[in-house]
């Protein structure tokens, strides 16, 4: 169980859940075809479509192109359509006698199951995604298949209070293949209205302020298997209501020559964390993280991230963004790994918080722990307000103090912006940014 002196929850607010306070979802919700026509002009390169709602796929599809090379994604039919990268995943972890279908609140159920079939221990938000999630949605690509577009995931939500949700996301990139993934939790003003997106990113009509909407807790869990010279670009843009509890887990696996670089943007949520576990298992390869945030009000956005480094000649470059306005709250605590037989690392890590506000916190601690010494390692740590050289230069040019900041700001998250592997995305993901600065952007 979570527990707030444990180092792994050090400076949550981990002692303000309760899991009395939620009940899964266990009625499949209805269907989406509303959604279908407005995702699709999210991003102009979509070759696949899959939607869900409160963690049930509700719609899958796939260009034909894409379908005749043998490209899937779909439910999760068999057990061999999982990776396995997480202890307890099989057939008997997902546990319908662990849901009460009287109450539906979380509980332990009436039967033990077999010791063979227990999961093992781990991270409990995982088991109980395990437990509770309708099943996973899995991307498959064969070897040798490059994907041309953007696979795109959405993770919807009813508007039911007190609800708990476990969107569980696959994908398994087979030797030498290629894709790129864009998963989207929680559309909060994305596209709302159906408004389209212009050529600078901006929303064609006023853009919507992003609900506060009901009190809920969400789970997701995402598995990437990257195999023998694949490579993988994925993007997470989180943009829940404000009243949401986030738990995220992401899991990943690179092989030899393999190449992921994985992706975040964190907006929405009130108390929303991402806890990170990357191995680099193969020889060569390459395994980098991109990720921004900005949290304003008492939000409080928690990145957790251990990067190991296994097999020799594996390479990692972490770049994680924050600002933080008014009360909130930024925490960072990344461990970087590399083994006895991880000569040739070459690994860095960087983290770079900008307050905005007197009363905005924020906690970095990179971390390394290094078992071999022919390798290139570092970390970087920032934490402070905007330089007032910047500031002086906008404001003596006739720009006001406030929107000289927002400007600041808008230039401090530039370098993740042009890092991101998914660039057809930029436009949207600055659209949800700027829709948190109290300032109106002009192209």
């Amino acid at each position: 169980m979570p527990n707030p002196d444990a180092e792994e929850w050090r400076y949550s607010p981990i002692e303000h859940f309760d899991f009395a306070d939620w009940r899964p979802s266990l009625e499949k919700p209805g269907n989406a075809e509303e959604l279908v026509a407005m995702l699709k002009s999210l991003v102009p390169d979509v070759m696949g479509l899959a939607i869900c709602r409160d963690g049930w796929l509700l719609h899958a599809e796939l260009s034909e192109e894409l379908a005749a090379k043998g490209v899937k994604l779909r439910a999760a039919e068999e057990e061999q359509d999982l990776p396995r990268l997480i202890d307890g995943i099989s057939s008997s972890s997902i546990n319908s006698s662990s849901i009460s279908s009287g109450s539906g609140e979380i509980s332990s159920g009436s039967g033990e199951m077999p010791a063979s079939e227990m999961p093992k221990p781990g991270d409990i938000f995982r088991q109980m995604c395990l437990a509770f999630s309708p099943g996973p949605v899995v991307l498959s690509v064969p070897s040798g298949i490059d994907v041309e577009g953007v696979i795109l995931v959405i993770h919807d939500f009813t508007d039911e209070e007190g609800l708990a949700t476990f969107p569980w996301l696959v994908v398994n990139l087979a030797e030498n293949s290629s894709a790129a993934v864009l998963e989207i939790t929680g559309l909060g003003g994305i596209g709302a209205s159906g408004s389209e997106m212009s050529d600078s990113g901006e929303s064609s009509s006023s853009k919507p302020s992003q609900s506060n909407g009901p009190s809920q807790f969400v789970a997701p869990l995402v598995e990437l298997s990257v195999a023998n010279s694949a490579r993988l670009r994925y993007l997470n843009v989180q943009n829940l209501p404000r009243q949401t509890w986030q738990i995220a887990s992401q899991v990943a696996d690179v092989s030899s020559q393999a190449n992921l670089i994985s992706s975040t943007a964190a907006l929405g949520g009130d108390y929303a964390r991402l806890h990170t576990d990357c191995s680099l298992s193969g020889r060569g390869a390459t395994g980098d993280i991109v990720a921004l945030s900005f949290a304003n009000e008492s939000q409080t956005m928690d990145f957790r991230v251990f990067h190991s480094h296994i097999a020799p000649d594996t390479s990692s470059n972490l770049l994680f963004k924050g600002a933080i306005d008014d009360e909130a709250r930024s925490i960072y605590t990344g461990l970087i790994r590399v083994g006895p037989d991880a000569r040739g690392t070459n690994a860095f890590q960087t983290n770079r918080n900008l307050k905005l506000s007197d009363d905005a916190w924020a906690e970095s601690v990179p971390n390394l722990e290094i078992e071999n010494n022919d390798v290139t390692c570092s970390h970087a740590s920032t934490v402070g307000p905007v330089e007032e050289e910047q500031l002086f230069y906008l404001q003596s040019r006739g720009v006001p103090t406030d929107v000289a900041e927002r400007l600041i700001v808008d230039g401090f998250f530039a370098e993740v912006l042009d890092a991101l592997p998914l660039q057809s995305a930029v436009p949207m993901v600055r659209q949800v940014l700027h829709e948190k600065l109290p300032y109106e952007f002009a192209e």
